[in-house]
């Protein structure tokens, strides 16, 4: 919620009237955004564009809304973890799937930075907190844990690493990465005809198989800022992204029965 919240308030300041004055108008630091198209179409907004102003509008009343929530706090917790200290989380590998939602964050922050309302000690704090995690992410047993699975779980931590890495700005990092998961994830976790086995083996197949494409995209986005190609990789027996999404398209468009395992709500 709270993720949501800050991209809220970030998307509205980005789209501001002009009288709220800004720091600069060149498109804003962003990964998983476009940029280029958060530029164009926050000069429409302020050109009286009437196809955005119910958007704008809209978005801007969500803006306000959001503002009154919070402040929050990771103590705000009914169950006090394992550790018995309440600023824990979680002490397995499988909690970081939880912050995904992070990498979203990122974005966001790029988003407040137009805004003369965002410090400049701010920005360091934040960026001292993602580096510190960053590295937390990369050397601790929970860490090496995450990045070892083979499933949505190590995509997504793929996606924060990347994320985290652009945003402090370690792009060799990043460029690491998304080279491994060429092999790593995506012809490790589909095959040739599409399929996620990994995540087709779930419950709820369907949902997890849905995630882990979304996961993929999010880092093939995130892979062109570092000049890796992962949207046009296919190994050599046609695994790919673009495999995965041919295989959902007929069961998302209601042309084909999904034949697996959805023992919750159907969500094409």
């Amino acid at each position: 919620m709270w993720v949501a919240i800050v991209i809220a308030a970030g998307v509205a300041q980005v789209f501001r009237p002009a009288v709220e004055a800004t720091r600069a108008v060149e498109a804003p630091r962003v990964f998983l955004l476009d940029a280029s198209a958060l530029r164009e179409t926050r000069a429409r907004v302020r050109a009286g564009d009437p196809a955005l102003a119910a958007a704008s509008a809209a978005l801007e009343n969500a803006a306000n809304t959001a503002l009154s929530a919070g402040p929050f706090s990771v103590l705000d917790k009914s169950v006090v973890p394992p550790s018995g200290d309440r600023h824990d989380y979680n002490e397995r590998g499988i909690g970081l799937i939880e912050t995904r939602g992070l990498a979203r964050l990122v974005d966001a922050v790029g988003l407040l930075e137009t805004s003369r309302a965002w410090a400049a000690e701010d920005g360091r704090a934040v960026r001292d907190w993602f580096s510190r995690f960053l590295t937390w992410m990369r050397e601790s047993r929970n860490g090496r844990d995450e990045s070892a699975a083979k499933n949505n779980h190590g995509t997504y931590y793929d996606v924060q690493v990347d994320s985290f890495a652009l945003f402090v700005d370690r792009p060799e990092i990043a460029r690491e990465v998304v080279t491994a998961a060429r092999e790593k994830r995506i012809a490790s976790q589909i095959e040739p005809d599409g399929r996620q086995p990994l995540e087709l083996a779930r419950t709820r197949s369907w949902s997890y198989s849905v995630m882990n494409i979304d996961g993929l995209t999010q880092l093939a986005t995130l892979a062109r800022h570092v000049g890796v190609d992962l949207w046009g990789y296919q190994s050599s027996d046609g695994r790919s992204i673009r495999a995965a999404l041919l295989y959902l398209a007929p069961y998302a468009f209601g042309e084909q029965k999904w034949p697996h395992q959805q023992i919750s709500g159907w969500t094409p």
